[in-house]
């Protein structure tokens, strides 16, 4: 014999089984309906994982374009001679200097880029939107 799917079906072959002048109790709450509600939540819960994944996927969109940014600036300031001549040497260390500064700025940035958590977060989001979940029947 399968299992009632509702409370009423429940209450009507228990009444087979006790006769018909046998007193139910009076539930307290709606059984038939607190799933629906609470898959309804679950959803909405589910629904707004995937707006923050959603947001996520765009903050790390950003944070590659930082990075990037970060990079290519870099990169032109490293090869910068600051309108001096190389082949002097006054001009060759301050060109030198002046490049360690920038350097020093842009790794500076990139660690701070780096250090938000930003992959930790984005982690932990991916391993509850991975957890399977299934609604009862």
């Amino acid at each position: 014999m399968a299992a009632p799917r509702t409370l009423d079906e429940a209450i009507a072959e228990a009444k087979k089984v006790v006769g018909d002048t046998a007193t139910m109790p009076n539930p307290k709450a709606d059984v038939d309906k607190m799933p629906d509600a609470m898959v309804l939540e679950v959803r909405k819960f589910q629904s707004a994982l995937t707006n923050l994944y959603t947001e996520l996927l765009l903050i790390e969109k950003a944070l590659k374009s930082c990075r990037y940014g970060m990079e290519r600036n870099a990169a032109i300031y490293e090869k910068a001679d600051f309108g001096l001549d190389e082949k002097s040497r006054d001009d060759a260390k301050k060109i030198k200097q002046a490049r360690k500064i920038f350097d020093d700025f842009f790794a500076q940035k990139q660690k701070s880029i780096d250090e938000k958590g930003f992959s930790e977060l984005y982690d932990r989001v991916l391993q509850v939107m991975q957890t399977k979940w299934t609604p009862p029947a």
